[in-house]
């Protein structure tokens, strides 16, 4: 037995949920009579605070909203009576009868259900009714877009989505079960019972049954990280409770591990080893199964030349389950770590050059990867104005030198010299020597 805890101010869609799973709010309508042809009914809860308004219920529709926590109503022995905090409406007190027990109404056992993808629930109501029932059925109004009248509901039991897989109980007169096995996350919805008479139909405004079906996870209790190996202990794990004791199967390497039927599993993880767990009989419907990082794949952008000054992206990645974290190293200097795995070099310049590494690592293991990065060093390319002086400079340069030569063959002076630069040219050797400078010259300049 819980004990109810008021707090001052909270999230209410929060506190609706921790009611609803762990606690009863044991909101209910206590009957009081007046008279012989009047009741008064009385909105109350031990553990909710008094809210400034309530919502009341006739026969599980037709919401009445007033500021009081009192209703009178005539003694009716057809309909019954429902209220709800203004705030926490998902937390309805049960259906009462005032005056006689057979009026329409119906109870659901639970309000909320948690259960495991793959394992099968129970999902159950008590239900009356002031004349003959003609037809009653489950149904589900998140699958309402899907129905050929949206306003009528469907039997789940017609459902496509659920063929195989349904099965209506009834254990007892007035009680109703509707079991769905091989539970899936795409069955988390709200459940509801309808029935109809000659003259009523039960479509409930109040809330259902609310089912959340999650999957199994492999959870790390302990590690103990050895140079070859991983010494682990780990735990297959639900958000779900289940109530009484589950038989579990461990897979390592899609190998079923024999003498392991518990949720937890000890043992040595190697690099490469891949595991994961189930329920003993619904092995179809296991948990995503968790390894160490596969060898990252490690990429530069952009991957052409790299120039001093330009941006550079390194990024890496790898296959891991959990999620790897990523830290990237230059030689023995860790630069970052994160989980994105990418790392931003702006203005580079050629000292950034170099190898770079990249680790990734999870609970199970790490490996890690590398690449280089060539840096050149930015092109001072001359102007175009630059190279046409320089141009027509060297062909001043080889006229020059060739008119130089000519006089001195023509007029045969040996010991004629022409003064050019600094520099006496009065041989062929220097005038070769000349004419091959400045050639070159003219012929790599460009305009």
């Amino acid at each position: 037995m819980f004990n109810c805890v008021i707090y001052q101010r909270t999230n209410l869609s929060f506190l609706s949920f921790f009611l609803s799973f762990f606690l009863d709010p044991d909101v209910q309508v206590l009957v009081r009579p007046l008279d012989s042809s009047r009741v008064e009914l009385q909105c109350h809860s031990s553990c909710l605070p008094d809210p400034s308004s309530y919502i009341w219920y006739m026969s599980g529709q037709l919401p009445l909203r007033t500021t009081s926590s009192f209703y009178t109503v005539s003694t009716d022995p057809v309909n019954s009576y429902s209220c709800a905090f203004v705030g926490h409406e998902d937390l309805p007190s049960p259906s009462v009868c005032v005056y006689d027990q057979t009026c329409y109404k119906v109870i659901y056992t639970d309000r909320s259900i948690c259960a495991s993808k793959g394992s099968s629930v129970d999902i159950s109501c008590t239900y009356s009714s002031f004349e003959a029932i003609r037809s009653k059925f489950w149904f589900s109004p998140e699958r309402s877009h899907q129905w050929q009248s949206p306003s009528q509901p469907e039997d789940l039991s017609e459902d496509s989505q659920f063929a195989g897989r349904v099965q209506v109980l009834e254990s007892e007169r007035g009680r109703s079960t509707l079991r769905i096995t091989d539970l899936t996350e795409s069955d988390s919805a709200q459940y509801h019972f309808k029935f109809t008479t000659g003259s009523f139909e039960w479509r409930s405004s109040l809330p259902g049954t609310t089912l959340t079906v999650t999957a199994l996870q492999v959870q790390v209790s302990r590690i103990t990280v050895h140079q070859s190996d991983t010494e682990a202990e780990l735990k297959c794990h639900s958000s779900c409770s289940p109530a009484g004791r589950l038989s579990y199967v461990w897979f390592k390497n899609g190998r079923k591990v024999r003498g392991v039927e518990t949720s937890s599993f000890k043992g040595r993880v190697y690099p490469g080893d891949i595991i994961s767990c189930a329920l003993k009989g619904h092995e179809n419907y296991g948990s995503p199964p968790v390894y160490a990082p596969k060898l990252p794949s490690v990429s530069v952008s952009p991957s052409a030349e790299i120039v001093e000054g330009s941006s550079v992206t390194l990024t890496c990645s790898s296959d891991a389950n959990p999620a790897a974290n990523y830290t990237w190293y230059k030689k023995n200097y860790k630069l970052l770590q994160s989980p994105e795995g990418s790392y931003y070099l702006t203005s580079i310049s050629s000292e950034d050059g170099g190898n770079y590494s990249c680790k990734a690592q999870n609970q199970h293991g790490q490996t890690s990867s590398s690449v280089f990065i060539g840096v050149q060093c930015e092109s001072h390319i001359p102007p175009k104005s630059y190279m046409l002086v320089l141009k027509l400079m060297s062909m001043v340069h080889i006229s020059k030198l060739a008119l130089n030569m000519f006089l001195c063959l023509l007029l045969d002076i040996k010991f004629l010299c022409f003064a050019h630069q600094g520099h006496q040219i009065c041989s062929w050797k220097h005038f070769i020597k000349q004419t091959l400078f400045f050639t070159m010259i003219y012929s790599i300049t460009i305009i």
